[in-house]
């Protein structure tokens, strides 16, 4: 009986340590924006912190998409918070105009990715994404050669994650190397089948501002035949006299 007493003792207090870290990564609320923009799997794990679960936005998060992601993540549902959160903090960092404040954003995302990474299995899907965000930061961070790096090992983990190939992409055109942002770019396509709309898009892109109108056309018609949302490539190429349509 003393045991069960133990035992049902720290289940409960590992469940309000859980809670607390979850609240502690969400010492925020989204805008409506940042809301607008959040995957499902984030929305679904802030319904379910107390922070959340009190808000306006976590209140309307119906109970079958919390429970979809709780099963679809598995093990990395107790700490996406985290990812989640860094996700959040380089969207911030991006649009800070003070350097002090923005530095002090792009290292809550690291650490927000970092710990979500140590206590993420290795093996599980989530992975490369966590990983291509911490790329991203560490790109916004100026770390080209550790972004370089989260975005390979996003690529060892999922060989057919787009964003880690239009990450990388993304390093090759900050250093004034176009062609070879656009050989990354090409691989990525090849081996995520024509399926990534952000692979597509960014191609056809950088293709457009190389004058290569036809090809670029090509590409951005798969991109949006894949969902990408946004009109501005399609409207750059109507000016430029090769519409979609």
């Amino acid at each position: 009986m003393k045991l069960n007493r133990i035992c049902a003792a720290f289940a409960a207090t590992s469940s309000l340590w859980l809670v607390s870290f979850a609240a502690h990564a969400f010492m925020f609320t989204p805008t409506e924006a940042e809301w607008a923009t959040w995957p499902d799997m984030c929305k679904a794990r802030y319904a379910r912190t107390r922070i959340g679960g009190g808000s306006t936005f976590g209140s309307e998060v119906p109970p079958a998409m919390v429970e979809q992601w709780q099963t679809q993540l598995g093990d990395a549902w107790n700490y996406v918070h985290h990812h989640c959160a860094g996700m959040i903090y380089l969207d911030r960092a991006k649009l800070e105009p003070n350097p002090q404040q923005r530095k002090f954003l792009l290292n809550r995302s690291i650490s927000e990715h970092n710990f979500a990474l140590e206590h993420t299995p290795p093996t599980n899907p989530l992975v490369a994404e966590i990983r291509t965000r911490m790329g991203l930061t560490l790109r916004e961070a100026g770390d080209t050669g550790k972004a370089e790096e989260e975005f390979d090992q996003a690529l060892k983990v999922n060989r057919g994650y787009g964003s880690a190939y239009v990450g990388k992409a993304m390093l090759r055109r900050d250093a004034g190397k176009v062609d070879d942002a656009i050989a990354v770019l090409r691989k990525g396509n090849e081996v995520t089948e024509g399926k990534s709309p952000e692979i597509s898009h960014f191609l056809a892109l950088l293709l457009l501002q190389q004058g290569h109108y036809e090809e670029s056309r090509t590409f951005a018609r798969q991109a949006y035949a894949n969902g990408y949302p946004l009109p501005g490539l399609r409207d750059r190429l109507a000016r430029a006299g090769y519409p979609l349509d």
